[in-house]
């Protein structure tokens, strides 16, 4: 064993760095919204934050994120509050249903590409992929204190259509991180 031990040291670095960067813990909602973003990814700093919200005011964090060398995607994290109390099922569903982009004028533009419901390590993972614009994508998951309340988180994640699969992978491993105050 003692003679394989400088074999297996170097390909156990090499495995973890291929299975992820190291996450930074961030949060919104007065950190009542927690998630995880790769090391390196650029939070936005108010300024443009407050600028955003000028057309969209439900962003609470926007962070700019690196996948590889020539591959950006902007993250953001939105909360929208109903009156009344919903399943995170019925909120996604009627998610799905809605034509995104109404609110900076965009439905024209907007397509459905997918939906997906899945489990991956024990949990309930909702998400949609929609072009906004020709050759630019969102996917957003979606989010629920308990599965059912009022307010609704979702982890949008934008980047070029060629690099849909990318993110949508990036987007998974932040979307495993999240957590509730």
């Amino acid at each position: 064993m003692k003679t394989l031990l400088p074999i297996f040291i170097p390909i156990l670095f090499f495995c973890s760095f291929l299975n992820g960067q190291q996450m930074v813990s961030h949060s919104a909602d007065n950190g009542n919204f927690k998630f995880k973003l790769p090391a390196g990814c650029e939070v936005r700093d108010q300024e443009l934050l407050d600028l955003m919200n000028e057309h969209n005011p439900f962003i609470q964090f926007i962070a700019i994120c690196t996948i590889d060398s020539n591959k950006g995607i902007a993250i953001a994290v939105s909360k929208y509050t109903n009156d009344s109390k919903v399943s995170i099922d019925e909120a996604y569903q009627l998610s799905v249903e809605t034509v995104g982009g109404q609110n900076l004028g965009l439905e024209d533009a907007y397509k459905l590409i997918d939906h997906k419901v899945y489990q991956k390590n024990g949990k309930t993972l909702r998400y949609k992929i929609s072009e906004i614009f020709e050759g630019i994508n969102s996917i957003m998951f979606y989010f629920m204190k308990n599965d059912f309340s009022n307010e609704l988180f979702e982890v949008k994640i934008t980047a070029k259509s060629e690099d849909r699969k990318e993110a949508l992978d990036y987007g998974e491993k932040i979307a495993l991180s999240v957590g509730f105050k």
